[in-house]
């Protein structure tokens, strides 16, 4: 007989390293959690969800829920506070407990030395999860990396990806309270207070080749689609039964299929869902895309930038040039769309005339929003693993794009960056035009998190 679980599920948050998603509205709802807790439902075991982003009582939660199995979803810099977690959750009677996120995939091994886990899950856990509920036996179940009575750390390998993400159930959105992100907007559009929204996922995987990113090592190089109709039906549970009117599509690449993405367009056209919505993508986008984007309800398109300087693209394999990103800022302003730029100071091969040029690049292409990250060795990018032995003394906490650490030429040049952008008076005349007190709440965050640091 099927035993029935109490299984919590947390998104761990390093308050070092991923405090400033809290100031600058950035926190969005853990999507890949919500995953995999509806397939643990489906499999009839009972759930509970704490996003540790926006909630700071998981310890509570598991003093009155009272779990038997705690399932971590961990990213590098927030190893300590994974490890602080189930340290409290053995003194309170749990008996399971399981890693999952990039942490996981990347580098299992610590999740059972560092953080105490009696198991990693290095793949997709719609399909492991359930499987590690209701076995007794693990050594069979491929994706996992686990202790063994012996006291052994067995890794199984890797196990096959998902093909067909249909078959997925949709996410478990009644597990968590989606008011605690309204007015939220980390890719998106600014967002009225007590709007709310959500994160969809339409595609997995990423052909790319960045070096700096370890995303493909989660999702795979081969990307998987669902198909449109399928996507769909989920826009429709979010609208009709979630009631929700706004949302961010999570792909990594949204429009890296565009024939795609058209038929998605066109069945929320046709089906009338005026729903608003923003991506994030590649700047290797068509206009005509980009218009059908807009009419189907787009507001906003982020795009990844990355530097201003074709030397630093190279060397970090983007796959583009400064011409094409000019070209998607110009064509999506044409549209009506509004842009967010993603860029990141301190990138290998960066020198001081290369962040010159991207302050200078920045200015140009002239985004609605600019994001700027400092560069951290991501286990499992191409740039950690070739740069693994030099990295070998880095404290897991020290991973982070955000406060993990840099040199001080690195802070110099975030802050430099940040600053020169938005405190320039062409920007602060183009804010003053479109003025609202939404965008002025938004940049007043913003500016007492980043201009400060």
């Amino acid at each position: 007989m099927l035993q029935k679980r109490k299984v919590l599920m947390v998104y761990c948050y390093a308050k070092a390293t991923q405090g400033k998603l809290r100031d600058v509205g950035g926190a969005h709802p853990p999507i890949g959690l919500l995953y995999a807790a509806a397939s643990i439902e489906k499999a009839e075991h009972n759930v509970k969800v704490s996003d540790e982003l926006v909630n700071d009582d998981t310890e509570k939660i598991i003093e009155e829920f009272k779990p038997d199995t705690l399932c971590l979803s961990v990213n590098t810099p927030c190893v300590p506070r994974a490890k602080a977690l189930v340290e409290f959750g053995k003194k309170h009677g749990v008996m399971l407990f399981i890693a999952g996120g990039a942490h996981a995939v990347n580098e299992p091994k610590s999740c059972i030395v560092d953080i105490g886990v009696n198991v990693a899950v290095m793949n997709e856990g719609e399909v492991i999860l359930p499987k590690l509920l209701n076995k007794n036996d693990w050594s069979k179940i491929k994706g996992i990396t686990y202790k063994n009575n012996k006291g052994e750390i067995i890794n199984n390998g890797k196990s096959d990806l998902i093909e067909d993400l249909d078959k997925i159930p949709f996410p478990a959105r009644h597990l968590i309270d989606f008011s605690k992100y309204a007015g939220t907007a980390e890719f998106g559009f600014l967002l009225h207070k007590n709007e709310k929204w959500t994160p969809v996922i339409t595609s997995r995987g990423c052909p790319y080749l960045c070096t700096f990113c370890a995303n493909w090592r989660v999702m795979g190089r081969d990307t998987r689609d669902r198909s449109p109709e399928n996507v769909l039906e989920e826009l429709k549970e979010i609208k009709y039964t979630n009631g929700m009117n706004t949302i961010l599509f999570l792909d990594d690449t949204f429009t890296l299929r565009p024939k795609r993405v058209e038929k998605i367009c066109e069945l929320m056209i046709k089906e009338n869902l005026n729903m608003k919505w923003s991506c994030q993508t590649r700047v290797d986008v068509s206009k005509e895309l980009l218009e059908l984007m807009k009419k189907a309800g787009c507001q906003l398109v982020a795009f990844g930038v990355e530097s201003g300087s074709n030397k630093v693209l190279r060397a970090i394999k983007k796959g583009t040039n400064i011409d094409i990103v000019k070209n998607a800022f110009k064509i999506s302003h044409e549209v009506g769309l509004k842009r967010k730029a993603f860029f990141i100071v301190g990138l290998p091969g960066e020198e001081k005339e290369d962040f010159e040029m991207s302050v200078k690049f920045a200015k140009e292409i002239n985004p609605e929003y600019l994001w700027v990250s400092k560069f951290a060795p991501v286990p499992g990018s191409e740039y950690y693993e070739k740069n693994k032995e030099d990295l070998k003394d880095m404290k897991w906490e020290d991973y982070g794009y955000f406060n993990g650490k840099t040199s001080n030429e690195v802070e110099q040049r975030h802050r430099k960056l940040v600053r020169s952008f938005y405190l320039r008076p062409a920007y602060l005349f183009n804010f003053m035009k479109r003025f609202s007190w939404l965008e002025f709440a938004y940049m007043f965050r913003m500016f007492k998190s980043f201009v400060r640091s």
